[in-house]
């Protein structure tokens, strides 16, 4: 399941956009068994140029963030540092929302203050009991997701490339692609403000 929400984010960011609103209802399941990622009314689309750039001095020179971004948008649990802050960001906010998705695939809850008291301790970097043990390779994968620091955080390429998942990729070979998306081109300049547009995305 989490590879196939993680081949549809891949899409999405190749269109040069970036979903912002990320979580489990608004993953969906077609009638052939297919995970979607719908509920596009978030989306915005990354820059386009290098004047839309900022890049931090504390980063390598590649580790761009978009300095038009800044809107707390999206949903608490799910939302990155930066995004909670205000901060300039980029398509990594995506990053650590599937970094949450994941560990909630992985860890039941009994009740929504279970789940709510879990999820916020996860933010601060505090796992539950054994959790590591458990889940050795899942583990290692959600301490890049949930960097506090955009430029540790892999792309969909590099989630993809590195266990649990060891996709069967060339892309796999590349390790340049891991942690910044393969082209900087923006395939898509368009915004989508509705959520009428998540069917055309989910194609």
């Amino acid at each position: 399941i989490f590879d196939q929400i993680v081949q549809a984010v891949e899409y999405v960011h190749m269109q040069g956009l970036i979903h912002r609103d990320l979580k489990p209802s608004n993953i969906f399941f077609s009638p052939d068994g297919q995970v979607k990622v719908g509920d596009f009314g978030l989306v915005t689309a990354m820059a386009e140029s290098p004047a839309d750039l900022w890049v931090s001095v504390e980063t390598d020179l590649d580790s761009w963030v978009d300095e038009r971004h800044t809107a707390r948008v999206g949903t608490q649990l799910y939302m990155s540092p930066e995004q909670v802050s205000g901060k300039p960001y980029s398509y990594k906010v995506d990053i650590y929302s599937l970094g949450v998705i994941l560990f909630e695939l992985l860890v039941p809850f009994s009740t929504q203050m279970e789940r709510i008291h879990t999820l916020t301790n996860l933010r601060a970097n505090k796992y539950p009991q054994d959790f590591q043990n458990k889940f050795i390779q899942e583990f290692e994968l959600l301490k890049l997701m949930l960097s506090h620091r955009p430029d540790e955080r892999p792309t969909t390429y590099g989630i993809r490339a590195r266990p649990p998942l060891n996709c069967d990729s060339p892309l796999s070979a590349s390790s340049e692609w891991h942690f910044e998306l393969p082209s900087r081109r923006r395939l898509s300049t368009s915004v989508s403000k509705s959520s009428s547009h998540s069917s055309s995305l989910d194609s």
